[in-house]
């Protein structure tokens, strides 16, 4: 791969990891603005368990 060839790629990319970072130092390339906002929490077990803290607190029978 010719220079080029890599500088093309790594402007296409938006990608912020080290390596990432690293290539744009190498090729003097500007770093992407930083992303915002907040990563979700997308596991299964997180919606497994939703609404058990509530289910807990009921001690006898049904909650009317």
């Amino acid at each position: 791969m010719t220079r080029d060839e890599l500088m093309a790629i790594v402007k296409r990319s938006n990608s912020d990891t080290l390596i990432a970072q690293r290539m744009r130092d190498v090729l003097g390339l500007p770093q992407p603005p930083k992303k915002s906002g907040r990563t979700r929490d997308r596991s299964a077990k997180r919606r497994r368990y939703r609404g058990a803290r509530k289910l807990m607190k009921q001690k006898h029978g049904v909650r009317l």
